[in-house]
């Protein structure tokens, strides 16, 4: 197993410009960072958290809160926060971050020092309680809401991806939109509000009769998807051009009702998601979705929690979502 004064060696510097590499690589020259940077990778090295711990006084913990762990959008999210944590040196610690009982879980957990820093996936008032729990605990909020409290932020910008998607749309022809999402989610009624901003100023067309509520958060997306698309078909005559998902997960259920009740997407009707998942990926047809670049927001994340605790002013930083275009909306 290599050790830091191996990378030292190969990279020709210092075992302590290794640690500073590891510690604050903002403040190294950049010929330096990228020899420690190849001799890591040559030696497949990775720092010995436990001895920087007992070092420096420091757990090297970070917390990182996730709505849902179930959802293929969250699930890409921990994979990708995890890599963006072990490649700072941090060990991630992910707490779910839904009901009440949860939030009360992830204070105790704050509050016993367990962790040096936290990481919060949320739009809106569960980070608020936790701000107020006065914990004293540099924090960074992912989040698509600009209104946020978190000592830094790092933000998840809808519009441009959902205004990429109805320009699409309306160039393959669609004119009759229509909506399926949770009203009770703050980034649902973004994506609602920028299609109607659209509408307003295009031939195309969003009634309130075309914008059905699936009154969940994130926890079964795919049923509810199911049973707001077959109300859709019993109420709306004649059929939308387009039916627009919050989600992946809300999509693939609307496409399974769409099949049970014998229309074809996107020959009969014109289908997309939201998240770019792996969902949209494999379905048959593959879904347009709205690409979040969510590697991108974690390492941002980290990156700023690495200021934080270095007593460095963090950067608030907005990432704009794109689309990503498949079969379902491509009208033959």
């Amino acid at each position: 197993m290599a050790t830091i004064k191996d990378v030292a060696k190969l990279a020709g510097v210092s075992p302590s410009a290794v640690s500073k590499y590891f510690l604050s690589p903002d403040h190294m020259r950049e010929k330096t960072r990228k020899q420690i940077a190849s001799a890591v990778e040559a030696l497949n090295y990775h720092p010995n958290q436990l001895a920087r711990s007992l070092r420096n006084g420091n757990s090297n913990v970070i917390a990182v809160t996730v709505p849902d762990s179930r959802s293929p959008y969250f699930s890409q999210y921990i994979h990708l926060m995890q890599e963006a944590c072990f490649k700072a040196g941090f060990i991630p610690l992910f707490i779910k971050f839904l009901t009440p009982r949860d939030i009360e879980n992830a204070i105790q957990i704050l509050r016993s020092g367990f962790a040096d820093g936290i990481i919060c996936i949320d739009d809106g008032m569960r980070v608020n309680q936790i701000i107020e729990a006065n914990l004293h605990i540099p924090m960074v909020q992912i989040s698509t809401n600009p209104e946020v409290k978190a000592t830094s932020a790092v933000f998840l910008e809808l519009e441009p991806g959902m205004e990429l998607l109805c320009r699409h749309l309306e160039e393959q022809g669609a004119e009759h939109f229509s909506f399926i999402g949770s009203m009770r989610d703050y980034s649902s009624n973004v994506k609602l509000n920028t299609i109607r901003k659209y509408c307003q100023s295009h031939k195309t067309v969003l009634k309130d009769s075309s914008v059905f509520n699936t009154d969940n958060d994130f926890q079964n997306a795919y049923e509810s998807g199911y049973e707001q698309c077959k109300r859709l078909l019993e109420d709306m005559k004649p059929l939308p051009d387009v039916i627009i998902a919050a989600s992946d997960d809300t999509a693939l259920g609307v496409l399974k009702c769409l099949i049970h009740n014998g229309f074809n997407v996107p020959e009969d009707i014109l289908l997309s998601g939201h998240d770019d998942t792996i969902l949209a990926y494999m379905s048959n047809p593959s879904i347009t979705s709205v690409h979040a670049p969510l590697e991108e927001i974690s390492a941002a994340a980290v990156e700023n929690m690495q200021k934080l605790l270095n007593g460095l002013e963090p950067v608030t930083s907005s990432h704009p979502t794109t689309l990503t275009i498949r079969t379902s909306t491509i009208n033959k």
